[in-house]
């Protein structure tokens, strides 16, 4: 039986209450919920922009995006890097140290 948005969003919430208020991994998350490490990570940085309610937060990142790329074409990535770390979210850095965000494309 597939989830419903209710079920998704308390889920969610779970999910970041469980990171926000204990020494659980991300990778120990996410084998609890059947989860990638890196899905968590999109649920628990969307979840801070949406002050623990991660519709909100995804709806504020599309919009923020959408206007980034129309403002700043040719380098909304970096726009974009910089408008999540103002508002307190940490970006995964790759093995180059170089940061990685993550495209709207792969939320959801």
């Amino acid at each position: 039986m597939a989830m419903t948005r209710y079920d998704k969003k308390r889920m969610y919430f779970s999910i970041y209450m469980l990171y926000k208020n204990s020494d659980t991994t991300l990778e120990e998350i996410g084998m609890k919920y059947n989860l990638t490490k890196q899905r968590v990570w999109q649920i628990v940085r969307m979840c801070k922009l949406g002050h623990s309610d991660y519709y909100k937060g995804l709806k504020v990142y599309n919009e923020v995006c959408k206007k980034v790329k129309e403002k700043y074409p040719e380098m909304h990535n970096d726009v974009l890097r910089g408008w999540l770390r103002e508002n307190g979210i940490r970006l995964i850095k790759s093995k180059n140290g170089s940061e990685i965000s993550t495209s709207n494309n792969e939320l959801g």
